[in-house]
């Protein structure tokens, strides 16, 4: 593979892991190779350490010389016993170490020791016990001597042993002192070295940065400008020779691209201009499509006036349709309500393009609202007209539920196997099932049921909302009507049987 068909984001990701390990690189050096302050306090410690131990050697060695001249010796006494206390405390913070530590009205950090240090501050630990024990017994003689001038000669001698002892244990102080320093001078050396390795590998990034950005970027990138600037004049058959495999070799080719697209769109946009909205634009892939592409905008717009049209199409329709419904609608007086259901129905399927209908209308004769039925008034399937005896009860059926909930329900792609929609107008099943409820402002009437093997539009179901409303005010019109005329012969049948019991 050639280094120009390296693509850039390969590119970049190989920078930006290097950047991160050279990160990573300076924040372990910074981590475990740098002196931390708490690691000076804990040499400084040590040297405190050695000074404290000098200082006890001194102290014994006047305590020695008082004794030996019968002088006072209790400040000496109380001092060196301060000075122990102290050497204590701070070799137990040399083994420990400390967080937080106030000191000076300071907080400082004291590193724990170890390794060859903790081994050091051991053997020191079991000398200092020794000769600790040593002083002690050096502040029991003292004071006796104060009581006796042969006991103080006795003891003295015995101080003086002492005083020799010591010097180990000094020494062992002195050793201490050195690894401290030996560390730190080991840590400084490890921490130059980690930084000469770390800048000579930021320098060959570096190095790497300035090589890709001269020769895979800003050389091809000024081919692209030279010729862009042609394409920028409108000449569209300029073609880019860039032939890289990487993002470089893309934006010559997405150019390329652009100038067919453009060729394209003219002639997309010219047929639209001439009216052919069903025109197809050539040369559409998955990548031009988009919403926010030039494509995508002129389909778009194509699509736009589509339904622009379509609207049109439907809104006529409509019209069309209320303006039939409106004659059709028009109460004969010789009319009764299986007549005018008929018609009603009849003309809404075939308008409807459906495939079958019914009216059913509450049957309430009786005073008592259990014994109300819904009854078909009029049916229709196929241009034929249909006769049915259907008697359905209040909330039997999706009918029945329809006429109770008073709510239309539109089942589409009914399954056969879907057992709990039934039409009422036979064993076959429709793939789509519209029932509308007939409401007036007394209540609801009836119900209108339409089956249809194609889908409904939603505007279609909207039409049927429209005409659904007058044909409620109609049938409880002629209802009303019949239920008159029916009265008044049962009231001219009954004077009849009056006058002749007369």
């Amino acid at each position: 593979m050639k280094i120009n068909d390296i693509k850039i984001r390969n590119i970049a990701y190989a920078f930006a892991i290097a950047l991160v390990v050279l990160l990573t690189l300076n924040y372990l050096v910074a981590q475990f190779l740098s002196i931390s302050p708490a690691d000076v306090n804990a040499a400084k410690k040590s040297v405190e350490l050695k000074e404290l131990a000098n200082q006890i050697h001194f102290s014994t060695k006047i305590l020695i010389r008082c004794a030996d001249v019968g002088l006072d010796m209790q400040k000496e006494t109380v001092d060196l016993a301060q000075v122990r206390a102290k050497y204590e405390k701070i070799r137990f913070l040399l083994h420990n170490g400390a967080k937080d530590m106030e000191e000076r009205n300071m907080k400082i950090n004291v590193a724990p020791a170890t390794d060859e240090r903790l081994a050091t501050l051991i053997e020191l630990q079991k000398d200092w016990k020794e000769y600790d024990k040593d002083l002690r017994d050096l502040n029991i003689r003292l004071n006796r001597a104060e009581l006796s001038l042969k006991d103080s000669i006795s003891d003295t001698k015995d101080l003086q042993w002492v005083n020799k002892k010591y010097i180990d244990f000094l020494q062992k102080n002195e050793k201490l002192v050195t690894e401290y320093n030996e560390f730190l001078e080991t840590k400084r050396n490890n921490l130059n070295l980690a930084l000469l390795f770390v800048a000579t590998l930021v320098l060959l990034v570096m190095g790497g940065i300035y090589y890709a950005v001269r020769n895979l970027f800003l050389n091809p990138i000024n081919t692209i400008s030279r010729s862009s600037r042609e394409l920028a004049k409108g000449n569209l058959s300029e073609q880019m020779l860039e032939t890289s495999r990487s993002e470089i070799g893309y934006i010559a080719q997405n150019v390329n691209d652009l100038a067919n697209i453009l060729k394209n769109a003219t002639e997309f946009s010219r047929e639209i201009g001439q009216g052919n909205l069903d025109v197809a634009y050539k040369g559409i892939t998955d990548e031009n499509q988009g919403k926010e592409s030039i494509v995508g905008a002129l389909q778009i717009m194509r699509d736009q006036l589509r339904k622009i049209a379509e609207k049109d199409r439907q809104d006529r329709w409509s019209n069309a349709g209320l303006a039939k419904f409106a004659d059709v609608l028009r109460i004969n007086p010789s009319d009764t309500i299986e007549i005018f259901c008929y018609n009603v129905i009849s003309n809404l399927v075939n308008y409807l393009e459906a495939t079958q209908g019914a009216v059913f209308i509450i049957n309430d004769d009786k005073p008592n609202k259990a014994d109300h039925y819904l009854e078909a008034k009029a049916a229709y399937a196929m241009n034929k007209k249909k006769f049915l005896e259907k008697k359905i009860e209040i909330g039997e059926g999706q009918i029945g539920q329809a006429f109770r909930d008073a709510e239309m329900i539109y089942i589409s792609d009914v399954p056969d196997t879907y057992e709990k929609v039934t039409s009422a107008l036979g064993s076959t099943r429709p793939k789509n099932v519209l029932i509308v409820p007939l409401e007036t402002t007394e209540g609801t009437i009836g119900v209108l049921e339409l089956l249809s093997l194609k889908d409904i539009p939603r505007y279609r179901l909207t039409f049927v909302q429209r005409v659904v409303d007058a044909i409620s005010v109609a049938i409880n019109t002629i209802k009303k009507a019949e239920k008159s005329r029916k009265m008044a012969q049962e009231n001219e049948e009954m004077d009849k049987r009056i006058s002749r019991r007369n």
